[in-house]
């Protein structure tokens, strides 16, 4: 935990709520025509920052879940990686300390699915 205080015990600005992040995941060599398939799961905890200078607003805690699973495979002699990613799982409403428009009431993004897929390709000189 960082906090930051002035000689007459008034708390800094612009210090960052302390945060702890987990992840744990699933990783493997084959799974059907897939190779290095995985499945990661990253959860991200901010707590609640209330040691704050005179003009700040406190902010609470918050807890995100995040979920990623992909793979590589070969289109012929292409080969190919496809990502799936879930950010925010459960739509938590959240406002992270530092954000610039939590006095106006904005929260920090939603629930974001992105799926991409990576064309790996070289180019040869001769």
């Amino acid at each position: 935990m960082v906090f930051g205080q002035k000689q007459n015990c008034e708390y800094l600005p612009y210090i960052p709520a302390s945060k702890l992040t987990f992840e744990t995941g699933v990783m493997g060599n084959k799974l059907g025509f897939f190779s290095n398939p995985y499945f990661l799961v990253k959860i991200d905890s901010a707590f609640p920052q209330n040691k704050i200078a005179d003009d700040e607003a406190t902010t609470p805690g918050y807890v995100l879940v995040n979920l990623s699973l992909g793979a590589s495979f070969s289109l012929g002699n292409q080969p190919l990686e496809l990502n799936l990613a879930v950010q925010n799982l459960f739509d938590k409403k959240y406002v992270d300390h530092f954000s610039l428009l939590k006095e106006v009431d904005f929260y920090n993004p939603g629930r974001n699915v992105s799926l991409a897929l990576r064309i790996p390709f070289q180019a040869s000189m001769r």
